[in-house]
Formats: C-alpha cells, sequence, structure tokens
C-alpha cells in the first residue's frame, strides 16, 4: 500500500472513530422543517433535501469534536478567544465562502469542550488560513469561536461546497 492510500484509509478510519463516539451526544433538529442550510459563496445558495441533510449532519458532527471554545474559562486568556480575537475571525469568515445552519429552536450540542446552546452554526470554508472558522450563536447573540476539531469531517464539508457550487473553489 503507497503512502497515498494508506493516509487516506486513515482519515477514513478516524472518521468513523469520531462518528460513533459522538453518535449521541445532544438534541438534532427533528426534521428539515427545523433548520435550514445555506452556502454563501459570491451569492445566497439555498440547499435542498437530501443535500441539506447531510450537510447539516456533518456540520453537527464537525461542531462536537471541537475541543475548545471561546465561552470557556480556560480559554478568556487566549488572543484569538477573546471578543475582538473571535468577532475578527467571525467578520474573516462570514466574508467569505461559508455554510449557515439556523435552527428554527436553539439545539443543545454536547461538545468535547461542553455542552452549547445554539440557533446558527457558521463553518467557514476557506484553506490554509490559520483562522478559526467554527461559530455558533446563540439565542443572545454571542458568537462563539471553536477550535481543534476534526479535520477530515471539514475536508467533506468542502467538498460538499464544491458539489452544490458548481464549482473548483
Amino acid at each position: 500500500m503507497n503512502t497515498k492510500a494508506f493516509f487516506g484509509l486513515v482519515l477514513v478510519l478516524a472518521s468513523m472513530v469520531v462518528s460513533s463516539a459522538f453518535a449521541d451526544g445532544g438534541s438534532h433538529p427533528e426534521s428539515a422543517a427545523d433548520y435550514t442550510v445555506t452556502l454563501q459563496s459570491g451569492h445566497e445558495i439555498t440547499v435542498v433535501q437530501p443535500e441539506a441533510q447531510l450537510v447539516c449532519s456533518n456540520i453537527l458532527e464537525l461542531l462536537k469534536t471541537a475541543n475548545v471554545n471561546s465561552s470557556e474559562p480556560k480559554t478568556r486568556d487566549w488572543p484569538d478567544f477573546q471578543v475582538p480575537g473571535v468577532q475578527k475571525d467571525y467578520r474573516w469568515t462570514v466574508g467569505r465562502r461559508y455554510f449557515l445552519v439556523s435552527f428554527k429552536q436553539a439545539q443543545t450540542i454536547k461538545t468535547m469542550g461542553g455542552s452549547v446552546a445554539v440557533r446558527e452554526v457558521v463553518i467557514g470554508l476557506n484553506s490554509n488560513t490559520g483562522r478559526n472558522q467554527l461559530f455558533t450563536i446563540g439565542d443572545d447573540g454571542r458568537v462563539v469561536s471553536y477550535a481543534l476539531y476534526s479535520g477530515p469531517v471539514w475536508l467533506e464539508l468542502m467538498k460538499a461546497a464544491k458539489n452544490i457550487a458548481g464549482d473548483d473553489a
């Protein structure tokens, strides 16, 4: 087996382990009527079923794998997780390509860093940025930034965005 094939196998196995480890953490929208998914890619694209279900599931899975978030006391001294850093990364992300999942009711999601209540999830789809690109917005309007989440799941979302937008960006 060559190195590239071996690495691909490792990524697939890792994503399977992550998926099964977090399969039961938190509430989930019960039907497609409970949420909407849009892709911002120069213009707004409403993602329809069955793609919306897959994107929403992958985004929730990605969120569950996040090890830290800006609402945790241990991250309050981290420059990227202080309010100016979170807002800077959030503005940068929503100025480019991203998925947005909006829920009719707040959802409680169990992440590696603890449970969070979310009304919207924003995931940036911009390669090699060095910025946090995963955010939630609660009923109170507070933007929370996340880090140390699953690379393989994020790559699946990148692929989905390219397919939905019909481009190679």
